[in-house]
């Protein structure tokens, strides 16, 4: 164990901190990075708007999306004959933000 119960505040708890690790390390990757930014900017995207947008392959991002979508970070909704993809969560904007704005 990391981090003894009984001393730390409830949002710093082994089970939160795992939860978050995960999350992040599903963003950890530059196309996947992509995605989720672009979501920020248009909340409700298809494939091929991203494919537009993002200059990347079919194959790649469909992998991204679903690594994206299988850690919860994005939600599917099929909508005719497209699938458009969401921030399952709109803290992820929030993230997106700090890690954005802290650059040098």
């Amino acid at each position: 164990m990391l981090i003894s119960h009984e001393t730390t505040p409830d949002y710093l708890r082994q089970q939160d901190l795992e939860s978050l690790a995960h999350t992040l390390k599903a963003l950890a990757h530059p196309a996947r990075l992509a995605i989720v930014g672009l979501l920020v900017e248009h909340p409700s995207l298809h494939c091929t708007q991203m494919i537009e947008r993002l200059g990347i392959e079919q194959t790649l991002l469909s992998h991204h999306l679903s690594t994206l979508h299988d850690r919860g970070i994005l939600r599917r909704e099929k909508e005719g004959k497209f699938i458009l993809y969401r921030l399952a969560d709109q803290r992820m904007a929030k993230i997106i933000e700090c890690i954005t704005h802290s650059q040098p």
